[in-house]
């Protein structure tokens, strides 16, 4: 008796489980089929019940959603790649273009300088007797002037290798030996090629530079 009572049980609770799972699954399920088949009215209502819940089972399905997020992400990927190796070209024409620009300038710069080189530069000899004789030049000026000057010559990089060994008093020497120079507008103070025979500084104006 006592194991008849419990199949009885068994059975009962097992129904229960079935009841709720068409109550809760399968009627809405067949609600939604019902709708779909009172708006579209197919004349083969059996392949379309069939291909409805196909397409549905498709849609919910977990793995189904992984494998449409794995594709996704594949081509995100693909895209991404397109796009560096389309900028890896850009950038490779550009450098080649850039490469032959150098080339041809640097050709030109070389050409210049073969043809403006002079087998040496030096300065020339002074003799002792030359030497006791010799007196510095000089060219008097303010002292707001000099200390211009020579401000000037301090915050240039290029001017501190001619000066930068120099002490304060033969720099200040230097200075009172510059005279000023007045020059036209449109007059070539300095040409390319020719032998240099005095250093510059502009204090006022500017110049255009050609190569």
């Amino acid at each position: 008796a006592l194991s008849g009572g419990a199949c009885a049980l068994l059975g009962m609770t097992t129904q229960e489980s079935h009841d709720h799972y068409l109550e809760s699954k399968l009627r809405v399920v067949l609600e939604a089929l019902v709708e779909a088949l009172l708006a579209t009215k197919p004349e083969d209502s059996a392949a379309f019940s069939a291909e409805w819940l196909a397409q549905r089972h498709s849609e919910r399905d977990p793995e189904q959603k992984e494998v449409l997020r794995i594709r996704a992400e594949r081509d995100a990927l693909l895209r991404k790649r397109d796009e560096l190796l389309e900028r890896l070209g850009e950038t490779a024409a550009v450098t080649e273009e850039g490469g032959e620009e150098d080339s041809e300038e640097q050709a030109k710069i070389l050409k210049m300088k073969d043809s403006d080189r002079r087998a040496s530069v030096s300065a020339p000899t002074i003799s002792k007797e030359r030497m006791k004789t010799w007196v510095k030049p000089h060219h008097d000026k303010m002292q707001e002037v000099r200390d211009n000057i020579k401000n000037v010559i301090s915050k240039n990089d290029k001017l501190n290798v001619l000066f930068g060994h120099l002490a304060d008093s033969a720099v200040y020497d230097v200075i009172d030996a510059m005279a000023p120079v007045a020059v036209e507008a449109g007059s070539n103070l300095i040409s390319q090629g020719e032998e240099g025979d005095n250093f510059y500084i502009v204090d006022k104006g500017s110049f255009d530079i050609f190569v």
